[in-house]
């Protein structure tokens, strides 16, 4: 674990002594933690349900692609951590076998993802997509992420 890693994880765990919001979040139990940079609309979309799967794209084989597992914990966050959900089910695809408009046949609905969205997707390689269950509003907590990745997996 590097040493990144180990001080979100310490920070989280902070979190989950000192603040009753909380209580219900248990770090142990989950297979892979993973913090997930979220952007509006889509944030809301999670929390308001319509949003059930959640998706990104890369140009090489980065996390969550190979990362990512069933029962994995995923924390939501936009600026601060936010909420968190549990991940139901993972697929991967390479994008030259599986193109993404039919992953936009297929998903777009349940991605929540516009015209826009799935132009700015065409010209990557590789996708994950994981299902959304268990979807926990946090109060919000601040943590130390120092990179730019939009997706870390502890």
């Amino acid at each position: 674990m590097t040493e990144s890693s180990a001080r979100i994880i310490t920070e989280l765990q902070a979190a989950m002594q000192t603040d009753p919001g909380w209580n219900a979040v248990n770090l142990p139990q989950a297979p892979n933690i993973h913090i997930a940079i979220m952007s509006e609309p889509f944030l809301s979309y999670v929390f308001d349900g319509s949003k059930s799967v959640e998706s990104r794209f890369s140009l090489n084989k980065i996390a969550p692609y190979g990362k990512a597992e069933p029962g994995d914990m995923v924390f939501m966050k936009a600026g601060p951590i936010v909420g968190c959900f549990t991940i139901s089910w993972v697929k991967t695809f390479d994008l030259s076998e599986y193109p993404v408009v039919e992953i936009a046949n297929e998903y777009g609905t349940r991605i929540c993802g516009d015209d826009a969205f799935w132009k700015r997707k065409s010209t990557k390689r590789y996708a994950t997509l994981m299902g959304i269950q268990n979807i926990r509003r946090l109060t919000p907590v601040k943590i130390t992420k120092l990179d730019r990745r939009a997706w870390i997996t502890l």
